[in-house]
């Protein structure tokens, strides 16, 4: 009878630990999710910014010679 109430405590325990212990996994899981999510998001952000970057690195160099176009535009409207 003794040795039968000790195994029930142990199961019980063994029960008890093994939900705490996929309680822990579940958020794990999660957390880990949440961490490949920002990863991917940062990665697409750093991808944006870079194309921005590009893109005004460009308006930037041809900015200039916009500005020439539009000063002829202007010389030939006024004479």
């Amino acid at each position: 009878m003794e040795l039968s109430k000790t195994v029930n405590e142990a199961r019980s325990k063994m029960d008890v630990a093994q939900v705490e212990l996929d309680i822990y996994l579940s958020r794990h899981n999660t957390a880990v999710s949440q961490l490949n999510e920002a990863k991917e998001a940062l990665l697409a952000t750093s991808e944006r910014l870079k194309e921005r970057k590009a893109a005004i690195k460009d308006i930037n160099r041809k900015l200039p010679q916009a500005e020439e176009e539009l000063k002829e535009v202007r010389l030939d409207f006024c004479i």
